[in-house]
């Protein structure tokens, strides 16, 4: 899955404490604009930037929004145990094509197979006073499509030197605990660790494990997008963390 990052400066500090245990889908409400639209709309009411994890133009790209571990700003009540996807459009007006409704499907299978649940929502069934996503979101058909042909995420896919090079550095860096199989497929175990090692690296401080993790990423993508090895958590290292997560899953 494509996934087009974004540098956006943010308007103070995001918190990483989302547990996502759902999908809450919107539409943006208005016909076209860009995803630094969005941000910039989202500052001007107060946030700390775009309130989404992901942005879905009409014409299939994704981008994305805040990272899907920090607490998004999308629906009150579900800020924190939720991954937040808004697409393009004003579907009280308009109807979704096929491209962007496809690429919310593969989109949610993507996320509910990492994160084990089947739970997708329209922003007004969380539930909220709201219109959001629309009355002509094709809400009911994409989580049809969504968990009519979800594949349990334990499946092996396809063996991947990135995904063998993370869990060989996961063990070694969190000890003999909490071993994973060394066997080169994203599963369940692979996604888990990298979850559990981001919530043990202290953000804005030096850390030993940010400081580890950084090593180890310049060595595995051979220093051709190399971060700062100085044990602090900047916008750098949340990109190559970020990275990693798609690296290790292609």
């Amino acid at each position: 899955m494509n996934i087009i990052e974004t540098s956006f400066k943010w308007n103070g500090n995001l918190t990483y404490n989302n547990v996502p245990k759902m999908i809450v889908l919107h539409h943006l409400e208005a016909k076209s604009a860009e995803v630094t639209d969005i941000h910039s709309w989202h500052i001007g009411n107060g946030w700390t930037g775009i309130g989404y994890h992901y942005y879905v133009k009409k014409d299939g790209r994704i981008f994305r929004g805040r990272p899907e571990k920090a607490q998004g700003s999308h629906c009150p009540g579900a800020n924190r145990c939720s991954i937040a996807i808004c697409a393009e459009g004003d579907f009280m007006t308009e109807t979704m094509n096929n491209v962007q409704k496809q690429t919310i499907v593969n989109l949610c299978k993507d996320i509910c197979k990492r994160y084990e649940f089947k739970d997708i929502k329209g922003h007004k069934d969380v539930p909220y006073s709201t219109d959001c996503p629309g009355i002509n979101y094709p809400l009911s058909e994409i989580k049809k499509l969504v968990n009519s042909s979800n594949i349990s995420p334990s499946a092996p896919q396809k063996k991947s030197r990135y995904c063998e090079s993370w869990q060989i550095f996961y063990n070694k860096i969190t000890g003999t605990k909490a071993k994973i199989s060394e066997d080169g497929f994203y599963g369940t175990s692979t996604q888990k660790s990298l979850d559990f090692l981001l919530t043990y690296i202290n953000k804005g401080k030096k850390y030993k494990y940010c400081y580890e993790f950084q090593c180890w990423f310049n060595k595995i993508t051979e220093t051709r997008l190399p971060v700062t090895i100085d044990g602090e958590w900047g916008s750098n290292t949340e990109k190559a963390f970020n990275t990693i997560n798609e690296l290790v899953k292609a």
